[in-house]
């Protein structure tokens, strides 16, 4: 008779990150409304209007406490004794209120930074001396110091002298083909850093055919935000993303993050991606009506130099055997196996990214 007496422990260690922890605070404001956000008018001016009276409503921004209030009491970022005293963290309370009140969100991913950058062309189809639209979008644009587009011949390379370049104004650039252009161009957009060094799409077509339209419809967001054709790459990416998205933006709203448009479906959702460098930054969420009053919500970031993630799972068995009989007549090639002693067995599994 054979008997196995087994104990199994298994370790498991989940670790999120280490380092992976986005730090986020209020900078102080003046006159800002109790949900947070504060209107102004675009472009940006000395005139302000608020969310109701701030007397009576309070504000979102730090100050330092007065020498005689030693401490306070503050529930969702608002003073309960009667005391003036705010930290940043009744701030950073009194803003998430707000965010979560506008339905917007603000995350940190500081292991998903690939690189996205793609270009279209609004029509995709025109007659020559007609206007195009270029839209372009990168998810890296903080770290973009200026932008064109750059036209060509069909046939040509995209190392050949382009026969237009187009500066880049506000992410869009246009252009009027010459009458003695051909049927058919081809078009890049070209990034380049503080260092002059770029990165460039994949070469696309611009049909200048006898027909006006095409697919890409003149104020699709959608068309250029939805792609990547990124195609050469030079310049490096380092730090983490952050991702803001939202829900029910009224019809007619625009939606604008750290001065970069983020596209608005029908039904009013939108979500954004920007990598931004190691240290701290300032994002700012800005939804704006038809006349330009535009509710902001600012918050400051800190994205730290290093991040990583792991998970780890450890599988121990530890056992005793206690045999009765002749198991060395049994089973004589595994009858060191079923003496009597304790015995030891493991595993372990980990996956770790960084």
């Amino acid at each position: 008779m054979t008997q196995t007496h087994t104990t199994r422990v298994r370790l498991m260690m989940l670790s999120a990150s280490a380092a992976a922890l986005i730090a986020l605070s209020v900078g102080a404001r003046a006159a800002e409304p109790a949900d947070g956000s504060r209107l102004t008018k675009k472009p940006p001016s000395s005139e302000r209007s608020t969310l109701g009276s701030s007397s009576a409503r309070g504000d979102c921004h730090a100050n330092t406490p007065a020498p005689s209030e030693p401490f306070s009491f503050t529930v969702d970022g608002k003073n309960v004794d009667g005391g003036t005293e705010r930290s940043h963290a009744d701030s950073q309370r009194c803003t998430d209120l707000a965010l979560a009140r506008a339905d917007v969100q603000i995350r940190y991913d500081g292991l998903n930074t690939e690189p996205r950058l793609n270009v279209v062309a609004s029509p995709d189809a025109a007659l020559k001396g007609d206007p195009v639209t270029f839209r372009t979008h990168s998810n890296y644009a903080l770290l973009i110091k200026r932008a064109e587009i750059r036209i060509f011949e069909q046939g040509s390379t995209t190392r050949q002298t382009p026969i237009a370049v187009l500066p880049l104004d506000r992410g869009g650039a246009q252009w009027r083909a010459p009458k003695e252009a051909g049927d058919m161009v081809t078009f890049v957009l070209r990034v380049y850093d503080a260092n002059g060094r770029f990165d460039e799409t994949a070469p696309k077509g611009l049909d200048l055919a006898q027909v006006r339209g095409g697919k890409v419809k003149p104020d699709d967001l959608m068309a250029v935000y939805n792609g990547n054709a990124l195609e050469v790459r030079n310049i490096p990416i380092s730090g983490g993303a952050v991702l803001v998205s939202g829900r029910n933006v009224p019809a007619g709203h625009t939606v604008t993050v750290m001065g970069i448009p983020a596209p608005v479906d029908a039904k009013g959702d939108f979500a954004i991606r920007q990598i931004v460098a190691a240290g701290e930054h300032q994002i700012e969420v800005a939804i704006a009506d038809k006349k330009g009053t535009a509710s902001v919500f600012s918050r400051s970031a800190i994205v730290p130099d290093h991040d990583f993630f792991y998970v780890a799972l450890a599988d121990l068995t530890v056992g005793r055997n206690a045999t009765t009989g002749p198991m060395a007549i049994l089973n004589p090639d595994r009858a060191d196996e079923f003496k009597d002693q304790v015995f030891v067995n493991g595993r372990l599994a980990f996956y770790l990214k960084g």
